[in-house]
This record gives C-alpha cells, sequence and structure tokens, in this order.
C-alpha cells in the first residue's frame, strides 16, 4: 500500500493552483507543467518569432500585389473576350437573318421555277397538239390539191 495522505495531495495541487493563478502557465513550481525559460531565451525566441512573422507578412504583401496585377491583367482579358463576344454575337445574327432572307428568296424561286415547269408542259402539249402551217386540212382544202 502507498502512504499518501490525502491532505498532503491537496496541499500540492493548492500550492500548484495558486502558482498557476499567479504566474500563468508558466509556473516555476508546477511540476505538472515544463519549468519556466530565462528571460534571455523567451528574448531569443520572440526574436526569431518577431523575425519569421515579418518575413511572412512580407510574403503576405508581395502576394497580394502580385495578385492584384494578375487580377488586373485577368481583367483586362475578360473586358477584350467579353468584347470579342459582342461582336461575333451580332455578326452571328446579321449571318442568321442573311440566312433567313436566303431561305424566303429560294422558297420563292422554287414556286416560281415550279410554276415555269407547268407552263412550259402546257406549252409542249399546245404544239404537240397544233398543225403544221402547210397543213390546210380542215379548211376546206384536200390533201390532194397542195401536192
Amino acid at each position: 500500500m502507498c502512504n499518501i495522505n490525502l491532505f498532503d495531495t491537496v496541499q500540492v495541487l493548492t500550492v500548484n493552483l495558486v502558482c498557476f493563478w499567479k504566474f500563468g502557465p508558466q509556473c516555476p513550481t508546477s511540476p505538472l507543467l515544463p519549468p519556466r525559460k530565462a528571460p534571455l531565451e523567451d528574448f531569443d525566441g520572440y526574436r526569431k518569432l518577431s523575425h519569421s512573422f515579418e518575413e511572412a507578412k512580407a510574403e503576405n504583401v508581395s502576394l497580394k500585389s502580385s495578385s492584384a496585377e494578375s487580377s488586373s491583367d485577368e481583367q483586362e482579358d475578360a473586358d477584350t473576350l467579353k468584347t470579342e463576344l459582342s461582336k461575333l454575337q451580332a455578326e452571328n445574327e446579321l449571318l442568321r437573318n442573311e440566312i433567313s432572307e436566303l431561305k424566303a428568296e429560294v422558297a420563292k424561286s422554287t414556286v416560281e421555277l415550279s410554276t415555269w415547269n407547268k407552263a412550259n408542259i402546257t406549252l409542249q402539249k399546245i404544239c404537240e397538239k397544233q398543225k403544221q402551217a402547210s397543213d390546210k386540212t380542215g379548211i376546206g382544202f384536200s390533201d390532194s390539191e397542195f401536192l
């Protein structure tokens, strides 16, 4: 069995809590926490941390400026592409109108050609039924008189 007194345990915990309350997480007497560093070590750590912070800050500024430059370049490219798209859309609309006009003209020409074909067929039928100019039959002459 262990000879640990409850009173001693409570007393040690109380001392640790008071120390923690006064000194924060760097309490020098706390067996639960790491020992407190010397002030010079803290200063070196602060200096390194400060230097790292300044480097990160400079890198952040650099990235922001390069991002702004690339953003403005991308904006110019986007504007150029939008202008080109507008021109192409206008040209596309003109071509669609021209196609519609040409389709209407083709339909009109098809109807006209069909009418001419019908007229040509009718004219051929009339010409087939027509007598020759020298044929006088049927108007009072006989075929023998012309020979």
